[in-house]
């Protein structure tokens, strides 16, 4: 599965006819939601804060603020407890948890969603509709194959979209 924003480069013909070819789910997030992609927004300013990235444009500075980057990074993926991940860390947690594979045949999950994509979709008038409907539909595929759990505020959320259209 690839999670993008709709960039001119994750619209292209090439990657849709290369990830279709090597069974990849293509999950766009919808523009100006940061709250499709929570993790990603909260990491870059975790990043940000723990490198205290000085201001500028120097490229001496730049530099110095990428090195700083990385060793944040590296500190916070290896070295900082989270309790989200029952304290452990991001690492910790990756080495620990079972890739998703060996709960889901691939062919079976991209078949499954790519033909919930194709019956959300139908009666879509506009383009911010398709991609509404297809993020629905991907992730009532993912909940179905019990990938992920679809939440608001933490309590569990009903999939309302699931009635008649998937």
């Amino acid at each position: 599965m690839l999670v993008t924003d709709n960039g001119g480069p994750y619209r292209a013909c090439v990657l849709e006819c290369w990830l279709a070819r090597h069974r990849v789910v293509h999950l766009h997030t919808l523009p100006r939601t940061p709250q499709h992609n929570a993790a990603c927004e909260h990491g870059h300013g975790e990043l940000k804060a723990d490198a205290q990235l000085p201001l500028g444009r120097c490229r001496a500075a730049a530099r110095t603020a990428l090195v700083r980057l990385l060793d944040s990074a590296v500190r916070l993926d290896h070295h900082r407890l989270r309790a989200t991940r029952g304290w452990r860390t991001a690492v910790t947690t990756d080495e620990s948890t079972p890739h998703w594979s060996v709960h889901v045949s691939r062919n079976r999950f991209y078949a499954t969603a790519h033909c919930r994509i194709v019956r959300a979709v139908l009666h879509s008038n506009t383009g911010r509709a398709r991609l509404r409907a297809t993020r629905r539909a991907v992730l009532h595929a993912l909940e179905d194959f019990k990938l992920i759990t679809v939440t608001r505020g933490g309590a569990p959320h009903p999939a309302p979209f699931a009635e008649g259209v998937l």
